[in-house]
């Protein structure tokens, strides 16, 4: 795949390996990294953009979606804690 000028989207981006996924992608030319994050959204990497979103959250998956348009790249590195439903993608 290529990266460079791609529109992307790292969830769990706040640190760590999210933040590495957002990092690499911009220095190889993503055009669009969004950092996606449940709590305190925050953006250090120009010229990617933070996205509070919390992936147990339909509403606010929806609603990420919707703000993210055409999005070519996903990197899905949240981490989500303890037990909860989860239901399963059609799409």
């Amino acid at each position: 795949m290529r990266i460079e000028g791609a529109v992307a989207l790292v969830t769990g981006a706040n640190r760590g390996l999210g933040a590495a996924f957002a990092r690499a992608l911009v220095e190889r030319g993503a055009k669009t990294s969004t950092r996606a994050s449940a709590t305190r959204p925050r953006c250090g990497i120009p010229p990617s953009s933070p996205l509070p979103l919390d992936v147990t959250d339909p509403g606010q998956v929806a609603a990420a979606a919707e703000r993210c348009g055409d999005v070519d790249l996903v990197i899905n590195n949240a981490g989500v804690l303890g037990q909860a439903e989860r239901e399963m993608a059609t799409n």
